[in-house]
């Protein structure tokens, strides 16, 4: 029954013992650093990802300031409107009665100077 078959751990031989060890190290090592470079790498985007959250809210900010800040003068737009229409609505008003007075003037010159003339000529 010779040891041929057997697992190197399981062999009499110390070098093959330590070999078989000294390589799941070295697997275990290359493993790990793999590992770790792949935590390194997370990392990095994580970061990287964080700065661009970072600058994409500081940019919504400014938009939401902005877009604050375009309501109200809309609003303060809306009431100048609603302002001036009541002011453009006065003076069309006024308009209509300084024309219905200048019309009503006119009637009453017409209506003296038809009186005027009728009693120069026709009251001699």
């Amino acid at each position: 029954m010779g040891g041929g078959g057997r697992s190197p751990l399981f062999a009499t031989d110390p070098n093959s013992i330590d070999a078989a060890i000294r390589k799941q190290v070295q697997q275990g090592t290359a493993v790990l650093e793999r590992t770790s470079a792949s935590i390194a790498r997370s990392t990095a985007i994580a970061v990287e990802t964080e700065q661009v959250g970072t600058g994409v809210l500081g940019e919504l900010n400014t938009q939401r300031d902005t877009l604050t800040r375009t309501r109200d003068r809309l609003i303060d737009t809306e009431g100048e409107l609603t302002r001036s229409k009541r002011i453009i609505r006065t003076l069309s008003h006024n308009v209509l009665y300084n024309k219905i007075l200048l019309v009503i003037i006119i009637l009453l010159e017409c209506a003296i100077l038809a009186a005027v003339i009728y009693w120069k000529f026709f009251m001699k």
